[in-house]
């Protein structure tokens, strides 16, 4: 064997090890946009979902306000009818407290998915960001020491009669 062919072969062998070190990093590099790309589709969802309850709360307090304008109006042309009047108020009244303990849950529940979604995406981030801090680190470790690999196999080699 000549010097040039054992020299060519440790760097075949390391630099094929080294490639797949590399297509690892960029498989789990992959794997990170996919899921950063899921996070914003999820909070494309969560702003849909908050949109249509905005627009279904909107839509019944339009309801209820129209409602109570008619009770309001047929019950101004009622002469002398003193009870009934009090009966739409009371009913009023109990149809706007029914509508804040109905939405209200669902406020704080939509509020509540916001906010996680905003936090859960956020810590996801920041781990990707340091992964890959550490990964650019390890890479960078890992051709030095890949280097070295060479270099000291090829003395080995030459060492022991493959010239």
């Amino acid at each position: 064997m000549t010097n040039e062919f054992v020299a060519k072969s440790v760097d075949v062998l390391w630099d094929s090890w080294l490639t797949n070190f590399k297509t690892l990093q960029q498989v789990q590099a992959e794997a990170e946009k996919k899921t950063l790309e899921a996070f914003n589709v999820q909070q494309q969802l969560v702003e849909k979902s908050v949109a249509a309850f905005s627009a279904v709360e909107a839509q019944s307090k339009q309801f209820t306000e129209q409602l109570q304008q008619t009770v309001k109006v047929s019950t101004a042309q009622l002469p002398q009818q003193e009870p009934l009047v009090k009966w739409f108020e009371a009913m009023e009244q109990i149809t706007t407290q029914a509508q804040q303990f109905t939405w209200k849950p669902n406020e704080v529940l939509v509020s509540t998915l916001t906010e996680t979604q905003k936090q859960w995406e956020e810590t996801v981030k920041t781990a990707f960001s340091q992964q890959q801090e550490k990964r650019t680190e390890v890479l960078t470790k890992i051709e030095e020491l890949a280097e070295q690999l060479k270099e000291s196999q090829k003395q080995l080699l030459s060492q022991a009669g493959f010239k």
